[in-house]
């Protein structure tokens, strides 16, 4: 029976998101050999599929039998830094090798993956080995049982807990900083700097710019020719544009005052907002182009109809749509709030004094502008003013002095 060493499927998911960054480079090496050897006892007799990834976004994939002693030698001929995913289930991919031009590579398995012959690799295979460490703590931390225990202790250990928790992360954090910071010229290092953790990225590109740069000039160092540090370009583009749009979004936060704009709904009226007289404005921001806006949602229409009566005004603002597809679809919906056209999408920068970078957005005010809450779902947003409603406060008790002359 097929013996699993290790669960990878959700640990370094980012390997098909590294494959895009290594397509159409084109630098030239002259080729030569690269032999494999396996001694994995655990997967004798299995098909071992492994797909080869060049330095010139180069594919392809094969397969060997495994010996029933563990055994297996594959021979590659490569001109270029190649990375090899190993697996006997085509699901998850529990080894990953760097190949060099020239090199020969040995690997075992006792408990853990053991390579020689690639220095690069195993320094790719112990952060693989920290991250299912990391996992596997937090995974006993968060198996703690804590209902038996009284509030103010389960309230203590949870805080500690949490505490173990961030160390944890922050110790990973800092070992893919140093394992990439001194290693730049490796293309593994690509790897790590694009890992997730807990499907959020390990290392942060608004707070490791200078790292993700540090690589790119590297790359492109080392691959004059090809394309690699230009994919590389890409994707730091990409996220340098996230980055800014996160920022414009952390410009606006609970509590901020909004500045009024004017705006006008589809069949000509004016409104203010900050403005509009009712205790609660919602504004949802939407474009055709998302499935997850208003109109395609029966919980905006519920929220209407439930909080309408209690002073919620809602103003939909919806881009890259114009009046009259804005009224035919207010009219099938039979939507009876504001509503604003934004033919173009550029429109969506006249916004961004109030945060708003993406759509869908929404925002929820009180009447004098003052931001009450940030793109909350709609049973959310129900739910915040539901509370607010049934806050009451106490009257102090009128004490007449009985007490006359």
């Amino acid at each position: 029976m097929q013996k699993k060493i290790f669960d990878f499927e959700k640990k370094l998911n980012v390997f098909l998101f590294i494959l895009l960054i290594f397509f159409s480079s084109g630098c030239f090496y002259s080729f030569e050999r690269v032999a494999i050897e396996f001694d994995v006892p655990e997967w004798s007799d299995n098909w071992l599929y492994y797909q080869v990834i060049d330095a010139k976004g180069d594919e392809s994939s094969d397969s060997i039998l495994i010996e029933n002693d563990g055994s297996c030698k594959i021979d590659l001929r490569v001109e270029s830094p190649h990375i090899l995913a190993f697996t006997i289930d085509k699901k998850n991919y529990p080894l990953l090798l760097v190949a060099n031009p020239g090199g020969k590579i040995s690997v075992s398995f006792n408990n853990e993956w053991l390579v020689d012959g690639s220095l690069e690799s195993s320094r790719l295979i112990g952060f693989q080995k920290k991250i299912l460490e990391t996992e596997k703590k937090l995974a006993q931390i968060e198996g703690i049982y804590l209902d038996t225990l009284s509030t103010i202790k389960r309230d203590s250990i949870v805080q500690i807990n949490t505490r173990i928790k961030d160390s944890l992360i922050s110790e990973l954090r800092k070992d893919a900083y140093w394992l990439v910071g001194d290693n730049p010229y490796d293309v593994s290092s690509i790897f790590i700097l694009n890992s997730t953790f807990n499907n959020k990225p390990l290392l942060p590109y608004n707070i490791y710019k200078l790292l993700y740069h540090k690589v790119d000039s590297c790359m492109a160092v080392l691959y004059p020719k090809g394309t690699l540090s230009q994919a590389l370009k890409r994707i730091i583009k990409y996220l340098e544009y996230e980055d800014s749009l996160n920022q414009i979004e952390k410009a606006v936060t609970l509590g901020s005052s909004l500045m009024p704009k004017q705006l006008v709904s589809y069949d000509g009226k004016l409104l203010q907002v900050p403005g509009v007289w009712a205790k609660w404005v919602l504004i949802d921001f939407w474009s055709p182009k998302h499935k997850s806006n208003g109109y395609e949602k029966t919980e905006l229409k519920e929220l209407y109809k439930l909080f309408s009566q209690k002073g919620l005004v809602i103003v939909s603002v919806g881009f890259g749509v114009d009046s009259a597809d804005v009224a035919y679809r207010a009219a099938v919906d039979s939507l009876v709030w504001y509503q604003v056209a934004e033919p173009e999408w550029s429109s969506i920068a006249t916004y961004k004094d109030w945060g708003i970078a993406r759509f869908p957005s929404n925002l929820l005010i009180d009447r004098f502008g003052r931001v009450l809450a940030k793109n909350l779902t709609f049973p959310q947003i129900g739910t915040f003013i539901d509370s607010t409603l049934r806050l009451t406060v106490a009257k102090a008790p009128i004490k007449v002095n009985a007490d006359v002359d």
